[in-house]
């Protein structure tokens, strides 16, 4: 009886709300206490046998509550209130439901009532947006019984999904959000959409327990490709959409960056399963890795940059070109340095030339020449850097495939011999004439200026380290080829000069 009696007092409180603008609270006091009962009896105190009971005075409730708001917030002023007190009933107590008696049914039992639920409340839009009136209250009361509805869609999926299911639909109500507030103009659910987006990017860049979902030894099996590539074509087509509405660069914008983050996440473990399988990041990289890590990304960047200038998305263009030079900073610092292979026992691979050496640093120097042309890079302080990253990564490429021919697939281990030392010094003098040569032939001044510096540290290894290592004829060679490249690349100065194009950005 004293649930009859809290009816009847909630009922006498929503007519007078409606009534008089003066008690328009105590529908919500009432409403409130009603769900804090509720939510006791249900979380507390709901005994064997009490849960027919439970139920019909919880749905009671939400009907009183729910269709008493939704019928009040018609012909009034100020709809605002009644729509949110009608959407909250119906998304709060079904969460009561749900947590007081969830074996009641299965999980996927429960996704279909949330789904019922969120078409309702779609439904009790649908008046106000056949007959639109442009008031800002009207729409506001439009945007509370979408959002709503909105909500109970993610809490239908969270409830009956698997947790590699969820973030997938929760993408893929991004598109459906952003798409409905174009063709509703209802720019509130594509701000719906963007806090959708967050939590999409927080369940797969920061949550540890996604390396743990089942993912299969085979690279075209199991859930990572559909994890992560599904949500990231979703962001990006919300970011397409959002593009052609007014009024959402913000989410045009969040979408676009997350599309592109979950783009270099699905990339980088995609790399990682490859050489991994399913234990992805369990054990340590070896080189081949790092490399495929830098080529990858490098590759990723030129396809944003040219993707954003077709697109006429200068933010996206942006973007490319700022991942490419960080890249481009990790192959050379990493690989480069920090886990080089002369001093990290990587093995580089037993093939001359072919092998890890080629892919972790000469790729990534034909890349940054290919960037220094196409990138569309205005900064000449950049565009410098990167050819100087570019003559860097070839030089040492020709260093350690040099050491590779001497010592095999580990670089950090044996004796160094005076043929290796040779070697040294007549590679680095013959690549600083092909720079010099392939310099003229192009007419570019930083080629000729990079075989310059080439050339200089060609001839301080000879005076300073050959001329007290070395002995016999490799001594003799090692001056001799020495003398002859310098008076050729005299003779090359001479003759073409060094005043021709610069290096520039297109």
């Amino acid at each position: 009886h004293e649930w009859v009696f809290l009816g009847i007092l909630g009922a006498a409180a929503l007519l007078l709300g409606r009534l008089d603008a003066a008690y328009r609270v105590l529908p919500w006091l009432t409403g409130g206490t009603t769900l804090l009962l509720l939510a006791a009896w249900g979380l507390f105190d709901l005994a064997d046998g009490e849960t027919t009971r439970f139920l019909v005075t919880l749905v009671s409730s939400a009907a009183l509550y729910g269709l008493g708001a939704y019928a009040a917030h018609f012909r009034t002023s100020e709809p605002r209130p009644w729509a949110a007190l009608a959407t909250l009933a119906t998304l709060v107590l079904f969460l009561v439901a749900r947590v007081s008696v969830e074996d009641l049914m299965g999980d996927h039992a429960w996704g279909l009532w949330a789904l019922l639920l969120s078409a309702l409340l779609a439904a009790g839009a649908l008046p106000r947006l056949l007959h639109r009136t442009g008031e800002l209250a009207s729409e506001s009361a439009v945007a509370i019984f979408l959002s709503g509805s909105a909500a109970l869609v993610s809490l239908a999926a969270l409830v009956a999904l698997e947790p590699a299911s969820i973030t997938v639909a929760w993408a893929l109500e991004v598109v459906a959000l952003v798409g409905c507030a174009g063709t509703l103009r209802v720019s509130f659910l594509a701000k719906l959409a963007g806090v959708l987006s967050v939590l999409v990017l927080v369940r797969l860049l920061l949550n540890p327990v996604v390396l743990d979902y089942a993912i299969s030894d085979r690279f075209f099996v199991g859930t990572l490709h559909y994890l992560y590539a599904v949500p990231m074509l979703a962001l990006a087509a919300a970011s397409w959409l959002a593009g052609g509405q007014e009024d959402e660069g913000e989410v045009t914008w969040l979408t676009q960056t997350g599309a592109v983050v979950l783009g270099w996440a699905y990339l980088s473990l995609s790399i990682s399963h490859v050489f991994h399988g399913a234990s992805l990041l369990a054990r340590a990289a070896t080189l081949a890795e790092w490399g495929s890590y830098g080529v990858a990304w490098l590759l990723y960047g030129i396809g944003l940059y040219v993707l954003g200038r077709r697109a006429s998305r200068s933010s996206l263009r942006t973007t490319g070109q700022g991942l490419f030079l960080g890249s481009m900073a990790f192959t050379i610092l990493f690989p480069g340095l920090i886990v080089s292979p002369l001093w990290a026992a990587l093995s580089v691979g037993q093939t001359p030339v072919i092998n890890a050496i080629l892919l972790a640093f000469m790729i990534p120097a034909c890349l940054a020449g290919l960037g220094i042309r196409h990138l569309g890079l205005r900064d000449k302080r950049l565009t410098i850097a990167l050819a100087a990253a570019a003559l860097w990564l070839a030089f040492l490429t020709l260093s350690l495939e040099i050491r590779q021919a001497f010592h095999g697939s580990s670089l950090d281990s044996g004796t160094t011999t005076l043929p290796e030392l040779y070697s040294y010094s007549a590679g680095w003098v013959l690549f600083g004439t092909a720079l010099l040569i392939l310099g003229i032939w192009r007419q570019l001044r930083w080629l000729r200026y990079s075989s310059l510096v080439v050339m200089l540290a060609a001839v301080l290894k000879v005076f300073l380290f050959d001329f007290s290592h070395l002995e016999g004829l490799y001594r003799v060679f090692s001056f001799l080829g020495l003398g002859v490249s310098l008076l050729l690349l005299a003779f090359l100065y001479q003759r073409f000069g060094l005043g021709q194009k610069e290096i520039s950005a297109p």
